[in-house]
């Protein structure tokens, strides 16, 4: 649960005058996977429909996969108030309004911002009965096309780039204080860097401090270090692409083999590189997901003969085998994250373009990589929302098991029987690139929590030798002459090679 969510929300809204705020987006910072949204909906949405005459409660999200995650806790929250509806349908939304209920929506960025699906409703409601939230408010916040090269570091087409949202939210905060979002990864237009280009100002409530994220160590997952690797795109040496990919991939079936809990590796993968002539071209700058699926064929000695990896992309989606043959021809998000959460289900490989499951929750998803190199060069540094946001895809608390009872019955990592901290501790591994170099200390200082912040210290033992592992203070790499040695039986077994 987000202490610092519900403490600096209560103190915002009851600042003198708080109502009579006018143009403001006030978002309120905390660390990734720190039950933002919970306390959003539980506490901050509850306080207002409680206590402020506002009528239509909304919150959006970018994805509904996050949606369907939460959707039961915005549904109780609702069945617990008096004269609340939950409707999604704008038209029964008005209807409601007008008959004098409360209502409240939980919808996607889409619905609720492109083609001016909010504003255009507005002519039909009172907009000072409005209180709106914006979760992960980095995705779509910048205030216009012209301002993307600054605040993103690349340039924006004005014909694709609307800033639907920010002239939603213009529209809305003219008539009320009520517009709140809040993400772990603000832009440089929530810094104050730069200005906002119209008259709506982003105003960051208390921003994080470095280790302030030490009050949630006992319900994530611990940070075990980036492993930074060279690319086609640098400079200097050669390319450690696929060498790394194996290193991931050992190091990922030594853990489950120690553990013996299901670990997960997502990759998010580069654009596809096309010739003249439009075909595909083996490997652009960046590796694209068949080139991906190559290196894992090329490794896959590592890999029992169930498993399964997934393709996911704005395009399409597969699942495939070991061998890289097509499993399945459509998979879609939420099957996805419900095969990837299910201890049984072989699939522990996501290959993901365009995509990185921000906000969503994935416990066996420990092992990430980013190979979509880029530089993202401001005026104030480089942004690194994106790929700090897909570092936190790991960050979510993996206790097998004990998982679906762990906020009612353990609620601290120290109560939960058998605990392996190796087991719920991620790994990076990104191009050593400076936007990338950035990013990893950004998350480490500011949202990352390592084992030296929890209260008491807690050990993990090799099954294999009964040596105390030490991944988790060194955050090492390295591959053991005894791991090498397990991952040969393993090997060894997967071939069905007897000892």
């Amino acid at each position: 649960m987000s202490i610092r969510i519900r403490d600096n929300f209560s103190t915002l809204v009851q600042r003198p005058n708080f109502d009579n705020e006018r143009n403001t987006l006030f978002n309120l910072p905390d660390a990734m996977r720190s039950g933002k949204t919970y306390d959003i909906i539980d506490f901050a949405m509850r306080w207002v429909i409680t206590n402020k005459n506002k009528k239509w409660h909304i919150l959006t999200c970018p994805l509904t996969g996050i949606i369907k995650e939460k959707e039961a806790l915005m549904q109780k929250m609702v069945s617990e108030q008096s004269s609340v509806i939950y409707e999604n349908d704008f038209n029964k939304v008005v209807k409601y309004l007008r008959d004098g209920y409360k209502v409240v929506s939980y919808i996607t960025n889409k619905k609720a911002y492109t083609e001016n699906n909010l504003i255009k409703i507005l002519s039909q409601i009172n907009p000072k009965d409005i209180a709106i939230w914006a979760d992960e408010i980095d995705t779509w916040s910048v205030s216009d096309a012209s301002q993307m090269e600054f605040v993103k570091g690349y340039k924006a087409n004005p014909e694709k780039y609307k800033a639907s949202l920010y002239k939603t939210m213009s529209e809305i905060s003219k008539h009320t204080a009520y517009c709140f979002s809040f993400t772990a990864t603000e832009s440089f237009e929530f810094q104050n860097k730069i200005d906002t280009y119209g008259d709506l100002k982003y105003v960051s409530i208390y921003p994080m401090k470095s280790g302030e994220q030490k009050i949630h160590a006992g319900y994530v997952a611990m940070y075990g270090g980036t492993h930074f690797f060279r690319t086609r795109n640098t400079i200097e040496g050669s390319d450690q692409t696929e060498d790394t990919i194996k290193l991931m991939i050992k190091r990922n079936l030594l853990i489950q083999s120690i553990t013996k809990l299901k670990r997960v590796m997502m990759i998010g993968c580069g654009m596809d590189t096309l010739n003249d002539i439009g075909e595909r071209v083996q490997y652009g700058p960046s590796p694209n997901p068949d080139s991906v699926i190559d290196m894992f064929i090329r490794n896959n000695k590592y890999l029992s003969e169930n498993f399964e990896g997934c393709v996911l992309t704005g395009n399409y989606s597969n699942t495939f085998n070991k061998y890289g043959k097509i499993i399945c021809n459509s998979i879609s998000e939420v099957e996805v994250q419900d095969r990837i959460n299910n201890l049984n289900d072989p699939l522990k490989l996501l290959l993901v373009k365009n995509m990185g499951g921000r906000g969503v929750t994935f416990n066996p998803v420990k092992d990430l990589m980013l190979l979509k190199g880029s530089d993202a060069s401001t005026p104030f540094g480089q942004s690194t929302e994106t790929p700090h946001q897909f570092s936190g895809r790991g960050k979510s608390l993996y206790v097998g098991a004990s998982q679906d009872v762990f906020w009612t019955k353990y609620k601290h990592v120290k109560n939960v029987p058998g605990y392996s901290q190796l087991a719920n501790t991620y790994h990076l591994y990104m191009p050593d690139e400076q936007r990338f170099r950035e990013t990893e200390k950004t998350h480490r200082l500011y949202d990352a929590c390592t084992p030296d912040m929890l209260d008491e210290e807690i050990l993990d033992i090799c099954s294999y030798c009964g040596k105390i592992l030490d991944y988790n203070k060194k955050g090492s790499f390295e591959i053991s002459e005894c791991e090498e040695e397990l991952i040969k039986k393993i090997i060894d077994k997967n071939l069905g090679i007897n000892d």
